[in-house]
């Protein structure tokens, strides 16, 4: 159909991200032509990193998943799509991660934790994760309802 997901911006909660790779970088949002910028795109409530970071590598596969590419090759399923990232977990997460990652989505933040913006908020978000004891359904009814 021709739709590769330009305009539109994801949202990672997972392991983190590995920012730098080459089939993320072009499509992350805080890369204006290569003067990076993390504020408002990224978050860490599991490792407060003010980097994108990923010691599992699990959150950066499901990034190129969604919205990887490289010059010449389309890896995701919206290769157009920008992307934001929030690390919930590294091999164990809290709830109170999960919920975190959900409210700077819902409103992405500053580094600082300051200056929240609705109007940055991704357009859709991927979850790639599982929390049995969890109760996350109040934050993920909160994402749909934005």
């Amino acid at each position: 159909q021709g739709f590769n997901g330009q305009g539109m911006t994801v949202g990672i909660s997972d392991t983190g991200v590995q920012f730098r790779h080459e089939a993320l970088i072009a499509s992350y949002r805080g890369n204006n032509n290569g003067r990076i910028n993390h504020n408002f795109n990224w978050y860490d409530p599991h490792g407060n990193s003010r980097t994108p970071v990923d010691q599992n590598g699990h959150g950066t596969h499901c990034t190129g998943t969604a919205a990887g590419g490289a010059e010449g090759r389309k890896v995701g399923v919206a290769p157009g799509a920008k992307w934001i990232g929030c690390r919930a977990f590294s091999r164990g997460g809290r709830a109170s991660d999960f919920v975190k990652c959900n409210q700077f989505f819902l409103a992405p933040h500053d580094l600082s934790g300051g200056n929240r913006n609705p109007d940055l908020r991704p357009h859709a978000t991927s979850h790639s994760y599982v929390c049995r004891r969890c109760n996350l359904r109040p934050s993920i009814q909160a994402l749909y309802a934005a």
